[in-house]
């Protein structure tokens, strides 16, 4: 009957949050951490500390003071 109709409903909702969640990660600061090197861990290259440290501007005065601790958004990057 018609319940079955709105169980599919649910699905996209799930299917959307899953992905996001795969999409932005999370790290936690350890004692001598720099961006360039939470950068080469989740990216394979230095390079896109910058990402990370736009990500992070609310939570962090520069990017060079990282504190331990601290959680930081691991932005998701395209591979284009």
């Amino acid at each position: 009957g018609y319940g079955d109709h709105r169980d599919l409903h649910s699905f996209p909702t799930r299917r959307s949050s899953d992905l996001v969640e795969k999409q932005v990660k999370t790290y936690k600061v350890k004692k001598g951490d720099t961006l360039q090197k939470i950068s080469a861990e989740f990216y394979g290259t230095t390079k896109k500390w910058n990402l990370i440290y736009k990500a992070n501007k609310g939570k962090m005065k520069s990017p060079d003071k990282l504190y331990p601790g601290k959680i930081l958004t691991i932005p998701a990057v395209e591979n284009r």
